[in-house]
């Protein structure tokens, strides 16, 4: 999703054809955009698809939405919201990197690639997303939805994806791909999909040196902003964020509508 579909007009509700295919079950992707106010426009959409779940997204600041959501009648997920943060290359210095410290950008070589893929399913594992919150998607599919996410993003774009190594082992991975900012005038933006550091090499500030990489790369292609996003009960990683620089600026929330009868 990005941040561009929740300031149109309309509706935006597709069949997720990876989502469906992998939890054998119609799961089907929604926004809604800050001036949705046709109530009945929501429900027919709603129960028009054929859909045992719709993942619902809308800006946490649209307080209509909540009250259109109850009134259709599905049982409700609520999850936590997703707070984005905001990288200016212009203004960031990136710190040395350590001894034993490298990093490794474009992911086009295949090896490389699935390798990073490997190691995204060892960062995420475990890791509490809007999936955590549904009886429906089991922990084990949801990571491998994660790993289905990075292998489609450093394929659309191995260029602007990287990988962190201690001493020649890939310790870290960032996947990144490019979009149209919300601001026409802004021209293009980076946008990290997912970012991490295996178990037991946190906390050693080192999370820092990967995603500088991504930062340095977004200076590097004329983009005037790196744009990234966790869930608000995620605070570590904000933190870095911060002492990173970043700044949070906006607020999304994840809803689960589920068919009736199925919880």
């Amino acid at each position: 999703m990005a941040l561009a579909d929740l300031t149109g007009a309309s509706l935006a509700l597709a069949r997720s054809e990876s989502e469906s295919a992998r939890f054998g079950r119609p799961v089907f992707r929604m926004t809604v955009p800050d001036s949705y106010t046709d109530a009945d426009g929501l429900r027919a959409a709603v129960l028009d698809a054929d859909a045992d779940v719709i993942i619902l997204r809308y800006r946490s600041s649209a307080t209509m939405i909540p009250r259109l959501l109850a009134a259709i009648g599905h049982p409700l997920i609520h999850t936590p919201a997703l707070s984005y943060w905001e990288a200016r290359p212009a203004r960031y210095v990136p710190p040395p990197l350590p001894e034993g410290l490298t990093v490794r950008s474009d992911l086009g070589d295949p090896a490389a690639c699935a390798l990073a893929v490997a190691r995204i399913g060892e960062i995420f594992a475990g890791y509490v997303n809007h999936y955590s919150y549904n009886p429906l998607f089991s922990p084990e599919l949801s990571l491998a939805g994660y790993q289905e996410w990075a292998e489609r993003t450093i394929r659309s774009s191995p260029e602007d994806s990287s990988v962190l190594l201690h001493d020649g082992q890939v310790i870290g991975v960032a996947t990144m791909f490019r979009e149209a900012a919300a601001d026409p005038a802004q021209g293009e933006q980076t946008e990290v999909a997912l970012a991490g550091l295996v178990a037991g090499t946190r906390g050693r500030g080192w999370y820092e040196h990967l995603l500088g990489a991504c930062i340095a790369r977004t200076q590097q292609i004329g983009a005037a902003r790196l744009v990234i996003s966790t869930q608000v009960t995620n605070a570590g990683v904000q933190r870095a964020w911060a002492r990173m620089g970043m700044l949070p600026f906006d607020s999304v929330e994840t809803t689960h509508l589920v068919r009736p009868g199925l919880l």
